[in-house]
């Protein structure tokens, strides 16, 4: 016996999200990002690195298979900065206890993209700013208070105990889409021939 349900094809035309949902059939080859740009990385302890100040912003809906350093370095010219001024480092705390450098597409696709799109959470990639040696044999990030001992960070104000980000998102809503070289914004200073254009000089400002 047919039967037919007046809920089958409910619609909501009222409603909107701020936030994309893949199609169920393709969760395990969608993730979310967050990328954490114009602060600093700081030493709490021995072994503990935390990142601190900028700003966030959010790309939503990302497919596994546009997610390369290509694209992640279009996504920092978006937001105004020079791939060869920067490192992105990542977090995964079943992969490696401490931060590690995404470099390389085996990293950003192998250790990022699949293993985030997999648990179905949202990954975090945080942007480490021109400090002058930008080795990639680096284990770590370079710290702003590598000399400093965590009791003067206490008495600059900077709470040890609470890593934890409280900026706003600047959410990117972007589903199943990749980033070709439309969506790229270029601002005239990264369009700059010169060869003495500086890092510093193309660093955002954040509190």
């Amino acid at each position: 016996m047919k039967t037919t349900s007046a809920n089958t094809k409910k619609r909501s035309s009222s409603v909107k999200t701020s936030s994309v949902k893949c199609p169920k059939s393709e969760d395990s080859q969608h993730f979310s990002v967050t990328l954490h740009h114009g602060g600093e990385f700081y030493r709490v302890f021995e072994e503990e690195i935390i990142y601190r100040g900028g700003t966030d912003t959010t790309v939503n809906g990302i497919h596994v298979s546009n997610w390369n350093m290509d694209n992640i370095e279009k996504l920092l010219s978006r937001l105004e900065y020079k791939a060869d001024c920067v490192r992105v480092w990542t977090k995964v705390l079943e992969i490696q206890d401490g931060f590690f450098l995404i470099r390389k597409d085996d990293d950003a696709v192998d250790d990022f993209a699949l293993y985030f799109s997999a648990m179905n959470v949202k990954g975090d990639l945080y942007v480490e700013h021109s400090t002058g040696n930008m080795d990639p044999a680096d284990r770590e990030p370079k710290c702003v208070n590598d000399d400093d001992h965590p009791l003067i960070m206490e008495l600059m104000g900077i709470d040890v105990t609470k890593p934890i980000r409280e900026e706003p998102n600047n959410s990117m809503e972007e589903p199943n889409k990749s980033m070709d070289s439309d969506d790229v914004y270029y601002s005239d200073e990264l369009n700059s021939s010169d060869p003495d254009d500086s890092c510093d000089e193309e660093r955002p400002n954040y509190p």
